[in-house]
């Protein structure tokens, strides 16, 4: 869901169906007060929240599993572990594919699950299905024309394949193999993602009978005058478009940042 539209809260909703099981919130340390807040205005004591850069907590909740497995994993701006070849996507792997939580389920909150190619896409669901590309299999066509039964992953990554090499020789097929894209991810995003958008969701209508509704976005037209390119820094020196592109370049070379100039500073206490 885009931001602003409740991932946080319709992932409380799912919480509170996990009753006397254990409830593991993984999220950017930026983001876990705001989860404490939000979990205790429903009444929400019980739930474990990790801040996905704390490797040695992660690894000390591991050692709660032996007692009593995870029922439930939400993880939240899931698109923080779209490389299944970083470190924290590994340690959080591991977490959800140890055979102490065989059982649980994982719940992956994110407004952007694609941000650099497909396999965004593919290493998250990866990483609920622990790794289990087979979880999800559908008929493709081949090249030849072929239909055969490819698992969701390898046909995500046959049609990334085809864009680059498709791009390599001019993109001259970019088109035919966008729509085939579409067509492969529809059953795919089907399966694994619910996304909400203003206009599915509406309005809201409170317990008091009160309809709350997103505003109307109004676009308007600002005129304005373009400033002068010729800054005048002060009378004493130059207008900043006076200086010759290596006269700038030599300058920026010589520039130190200022945490590295005190290094050379004796502190006298």
């Amino acid at each position: 869901d885009s931001v602003g539209l409740g991932k946080t809260i319709s992932a409380i909703g799912v919480i509170k169906q996990y009753k006397n099981q254990r409830v593991v919130v993984i999220a950017p340390k930026s983001l876990t007060t705001q989860w404490r807040d939000e979990l205790a205005q429903e009444g929400l004591f019980n739930v474990q929240i990790i801040s996905l850069q704390n490797r040695s907590e992660i690894e000390e909740l591991q050692n709660v599993d032996k007692y009593t497995g995870v029922g439930l994993f939400i993880i939240d701006e899931s698109h923080n572990l779209r490389s299944h070849n970083g470190t924290r996507y590994e340690l959080i792997s591991d977490w959800i594919s140890s055979p102490h939580n065989e059982e649980s389920h994982v719940l992956l909150c994110t407004a952007t699950p694609i941000n650099n190619s497909l396999t965004d896409l593919t290493s998250q669901i990866l990483l609920g299905a622990r790794g289990d590309q087979d979880i999800f299999t559908l008929a493709v066509k081949t090249s030849e024309g072929q239909v055969v039964t490819r698992s969701f992953y390898e046909a995500i990554d046959n049609i990334r394949k085809r864009i680059q090499q498709d791009i390599a020789q001019g993109g001259d097929n970019l088109e035919s193999i966008y729509q085939e894209a579409r067509i492969t991810l529809e059953p795919i995003i089907r399966n694994f993602v619910v996304r909400n958008t203003r206009q599915s969701i509406g309005s809201l209508t409170l317990p008091d009978g009160t309809v709350q509704k997103f505003p109307e976005v109004k676009i308007q037209n600002t005129q304005y005058q373009p400033i002068d390119t010729e800054i005048v820094i002060s009378e004493k020196h130059q207008k900043i478009t006076g200086y010759s592109i290596e006269q700038l370049a030599d300058t920026m070379d010589r520039l130190i940042h200022p945490m590295r100039q005190i290094d050379g500073l004796i502190t006298v206490g």
